[in-house]
This record gives C-alpha cells, sequence and structure tokens, in this order.
C-alpha cells in the first residue's frame, strides 16, 4: 500500500481524541472542515470478506470537487514506537497505510488479530487546511475470536467448531476445513492457551500467539494457531529430545508459564512475552490427568494443583512450575485410593480449590476436599464426606460455580441441582426458561472471562443424535436467570468448549483465567 510518511507520535498528539474535532484552524464561516459519523470504535471479523463501511458527515464552506479524502490506519500498540539508525543518526517512525482516497470507506479488512487506529483526513486543495478524524478498529480473524467447540465427528475423529461472537455465525468442522482432515482419534480435551510462545513454522523465529492445543484418546496432541489453524508444534517438536510412551492430557497455562500436563509429570515453559522458544522442558511431578485447577493472581499467582493418575496424589506447581506440597494438618498428603472424578475454582468465598473422589474399593464413597493455595504450598483445609443419596453424589456431570456463589452443579436423571459448598445437605433444582422439553442435557459448565468482553455464563449443552446444541444462561446468584442469551447448533458430539479473544495480552487476568475442568 501507499505510505502516509509521518510520525505516528507526532500525529497523535496533533489529532487528541478518537472521534474529536481536530481542525486547530478554520472557523465556520471562513473556510471550515467539521467531520462527524464516527463510532468510538468498530469491531471487525479480519481475512472474512466482511466490510468495513464508514460514511463520514462532512460539513464544509468549500466546494467539494476542493476536498480530497484520505483513509489511513496502523496498529494502535506501534503508534510509539521507532527505530534508531546510529549510522545516520536518526529516527524511523512507525507509518500509516493508505486505504482509500474516497470520501466513503468501504473496507475489506485483511489485518493481523489486534487494534488498529483508523484515521480519516479532509483536506483543502486550494489552502491546504485539514482535519483529521480518529477511531479504533478491533480486527479479528474469523477463526480468532468466539467459542470453540470440541467435538467427535460422524468418522469418530476430533474436530472443532467454532460460534463467531461478533458475525454470530459458526464456523464448522474448522480442523478438515483448513487441514484437509481432522485428528485422528476421540478427543480427550481441548485447552484455548492465549499468548503462547512458539517458533514460527515459517521462519523458525520465535513467535506467540493464541492457541489451542488439544489432546486425543490416540493420544496425539496439537499446538494449532487459531489466526490460521496451523499446527504450529505436535509431538514431535514439542520437547528438546523425543519422549516415548507419552500420554498427553492437556496444557494449561499460568501468569508466565504454560503446564504441559502428561503420564510422565508436568512439563513447563514460558509465554510468549518471556522471549521463549515455547518448547517444553524439565519434568515436575510424579504424572498428571485432564483434572487440574488454575489459582488465581490474588492467593497463589495462577500456580495450579492436579490430580496424578499414576501416583493418586495430589500435586502442586508453582508459577515457575516448581513442584510444592500438598499439606493436610501441616503434613504433606500422600497416595490417596481414589478415583478423581472432577475438580473446580469458586472465588465467591475465596480462592479455594475442590476435588471430588470416588473410593476405589466402594464407589458409592464419595469425597469433597476443600483445598486453599498459596504461594509455596496448598492446604487442605476442609474434607466433606458427600451424602450418598444427594444429587451431587448420583451426578452423571458436575460443575462449579467460579465467580457468584458458593456452589457447585450436579446433573441427576436429566435435571440439574445447585449443591451448596458452604453449607453441607443443600440442594436445590434449577431451571433453565427456554430449554425444549425432551432435549437431554449432557453438558454443564460455568464459563467466565475477564477483560472488555467480561461475560459469566451458566452453559447447558444438549445431544440430539448428531446434532448437539449449547444454550448460554446469564445467572443471578449462580442461577440461569431469563432465557438463554444466545445458543450454539451444530453437528458431531459435543465434548467441550473454549472462548478466545485477540485482544487478550499476556501475563493478564484474561490470560491466566482460572482453568476449568469441564
Amino acid at each position: 500500500m501507499k505510505k502516509v510518511f509521518m510520525p505516528l507520535l507526532a500525529s497523535v498528539l496533533l489529532l487528541g481524541a478518537c472521534t474529536d474535532d481536530d481542525s486547530t484552524y478554520g472557523v465556520q464561516g471562513k473556510n471550515y472542515i467539521h467531520l462527524s459519523g464516527l463510532e468510538n470504535s468498530y469491531d471487525i471479523v479480519s481475512f472474512s470478506g466482511d466490510k468495513l463501511n464508514i460514511s463520514p458527515v462532512v460539513e464544509s464552506d468549500y466546494a467539494a470537487d476542493d476536498l480530497e479524502y484520505t483513509w489511513s490506519y496502523y496498529n494502535t500498540a506501534d503508534g510509539d514506537k521507532s527505530k534508531y539508525d546510529a549510522t545516520t543518526g536518526t529516527f524511523t517512525y512507525t507509518k500509516a497505510d493508505t486505504i482509500s482516497h474516497d470520501k466513503n470507506l468501504s473496507w475489506p479488512v485483511a489485518v493481523t488479530d489486534g487494534q488498529y487506529t483508523l484515521i480519516l483526513t479532509v483536506k483543502s486543495k486550494s489552502t491546504g487546511l485539514s482535519e483529521q478524524m480518529t477511531t479504533q478498529v478491533n480486527a479479528s480473524s474469523a477463526l480468532s475470536l468466539g467459542f470453540y467447540v470440541l467435538k467427535e465427528n460422524a468418522e469418530g475423529n476430533t474436530d472443532v467448531d467454532l460460534y463467531n461472537t461478533v458475525s454470530q455465525k459458526l464456523t464448522s468442522d474448522v480442523i478438515k476445513t483448513f487441514q484437509g482432515q481432522a485428528i485422528p482419534g476421540k478427543p480427550r480435551w481441548m485447552d484455548v492457551n492465549h499468548q503462547l510462545a512458539f517458533a514460527d513454522p515459517v521462519t523458525g523465529g520465535l513467535s506467540g500467539g493464541n492457541l489451542l492445543c488439544i489432546t486425543t484418546e490416540n493420544n496425539e496432541v496439537r499446538w494449532i494457531r487459531a489466526l490460521d489453524c496451523t499446527t504450529v508444534m505436535d509431538a514431535t517438536n514439542n520437547h528438546y529430545a523425543p519422549v516415548a510412551g507419552e500420554i498427553p492430557y492437556r496444557t494449561v497455562r499460568g501468569y508466565f508459564t504454560a503446564y504441559f500436563l502428561t503420564n510422565n509429570g508436568v512439563y513447563t515453559t514460558y509465554t510468549a512475552s518471556q522471549n521463549s522458544t515455547g518448547i517444553f522442558g524439565p519434568v515436575a511431578g510424579t504424572g498428571g490427568s485432564t483434572h487440574v485447577v488454575g489459582g488465581t493472581g490474588n492467593t497463589n499467582y495462577y500456580s495450579i494443583v492436579y490430580w496424578s493418575e499414576q501416583t493418586r496424589r495430589l500435586e502442586m506447581l508453582d508459577y515457575n512450575g516448581n513442584l510444592k506440597p500438598v499439606n493436610q494438618d501441616g503434613i504433606q498428603l500422600g497416595t490417596l485410593n481414589y478415583d478423581c472424578l472432577d475438580c473446580g475454582l469458586s472465588t465467591a468465598g475465596g480462592d479455594l480449590m475442590y476435588f471430588v473422589f470416588a473410593d476405589r474399593t466402594d464407589a458409592t464413597k464419595k469425597y469433597l476436599y476443600q483445598i486453599t493455595p498459596s504461594l509455596a504450598y496448598a492446604d487442605v483445609t476442609n474434607v466433606r464426606t458427600i451424602d450418598p443419596e444427594s444429587h451431587f453424589a448420583k451426578a452423571s456431570l458436575r460443575a462449579f460455580n467460579g465467580q457468584q456463589a458458593t456452589i457447585a452443579y450436579a446433573l441427576d436423571a436429566g435435571k440439574v441441582y445447585s449443591y451448596n459448598l458452604a453449607t453441607v445437605g443443600v440442594e436445590k433444582e434449577l431451571t433453565f426458561p427456554g430449554l425444549p422439553a425432551g432435549e437431554t442435557i449432557t453438558f454443564l459448565s460455568n464459563r467466565y472471562f475477564a477483560g472488555s468482553a467480561a461475560f459469566d455464563y451458566l452453559v447447558v449443552g444438549t445431544q440430539s443424535g448428531g446434532t448437539y446444541k449449547l444454550y448460554f444462561y446469564n445467572m443471578v446468584g449462580g442461577e440461569p436467570s431469563g432465557n438463554a442469551q444466545f445458543t450454539i447448533t451444530g453437528s458431531g458430539k459435543l465434548k467441550s468448549l473454549g472462548y478466545i479473544n485477540p485482544k487478550v495480552g499476556d501475563m493478564s487476568k484474561a490470560a491466566a483465567m482460572p482453568v476449568l475442568d469441564e
């Protein structure tokens, strides 16, 4: 594109606040240009064929053919950056790209994920008087924003669908569409990992971005770049040397550390902002599983507590990937002859982690372990024997409310119940307005997100033959409120759900959102 050779920092200082009239000269009635009609910001799906259409309002006493228009843009994050050339003693500033010289903008946006500053410049040819107006454009690729649905396809293999929350459209069979075929084997797990590090598959240089980590029951593992559905890492390059017989469970991230849970233990690497290769290094712990809970920044700096399927122990890794003890009554917790059924995080009554266990000698005996994490260790602060006649004990699915209430959820005989984590024996049947009668609930989760697009949904999923549906409910006090805000319908057998957002920066609360077990 043609470049506008203008230091952007100086331009921003001249422009002032977004969508303001930035002319410093030209008085109405004495040669003036006044601009309006731009929103404060625009959300656009990039590389989708959709166009950003803007018709500005231009008021001026100049003749229409005396005015010339320039639409240009630059990456907002680069606006104050410059490079110094020591040989010439000069600075080179980021330059804005010209889009169009038409009055009305019709821009088929094709930029990488991020926030961009869009500039409209209107200038009089005869006098040189000009005025500029700015706004923000939040761009995400068609694959970079929304809810990813992990599913088993009709052939019994692993694929994902994406519901874009801007376009409100579903892209089906993303992996098959963009990679030619689904991943072999039934799905085991999917985690959305914002701002993970990796080596660029084309240049080999250090890179970073938002990834899907997908594992299958065939023990396949892939880290897929959401921007374009390119696999940037798999079992051939995720370690410094090949690891035989590895069972990959899942990848979760902390504040600046990513954790790869396997049967051998947990491998760690640093995230994108740490100039990491993304290769998973030394292993810690004695095993792993899909059952893992991430803490928050308030208590343990997003460290994790997880269940080791191999040694039947609860283990903790701190924010640097170092193994820390899980204690009970001041003594490190040993082997438990249990099966781990579920786990989750509840922050409404303090940052508390919960693990649900069944006794291996008598599966009717179930226990709820409450764990309080800290930087150096985690403490088992309460163990509750779950009433075997309770819905929570008999549940086929469980979930935990993360933020609003000290409750968990249980699906028992087709109905959903809340289970009080603070008061023993209190359960309540929940109703979901608008959920069609006859649909069988097969998925249950509290999904929430921090940042500019924050939400907090109680999600139920249903399965009818080869069709799944997901219903997203707002909550009051952890209970569904009103009809579902939106519904996703797709083909395949529903497994799990994850949310991705291109605005998420590394080392942020949104990037290190508490890890979910369902």
